[in-house]
């Protein structure tokens, strides 16, 4: 996800936000995968409404399964 101008690999959805790598990690990188963490165990909530083209879990239609198609 897109969160102040860096990609965050997602590590959990929640209803109020997704939870990503410590903003920390993202310092001078344009993509932070959660196997790049140097502060170990730290986590970030990143809200929604800060997250373009994001949307809450309850907005967004599921996805079509492989047995309805």
């Amino acid at each position: 996800m897109l969160y102040r101008g860096t990609w965050y690999e997602v590590l959990r959805v929640n209803p109020k936000s997704p939870t990503i790598p410590p903003i920390h990690n993202g310092v001078g990188q344009k993509i932070v995968r959660a196997a790049d963490n140097r502060l170990d165990g730290w986590t970030w909530a990143a809200p929604y409404d800060e997250c373009p083209g994001a949307g809450a879990p309850t907005s967004c239609s599921p996805r079509p399964s492989a047995e309805a198609a």
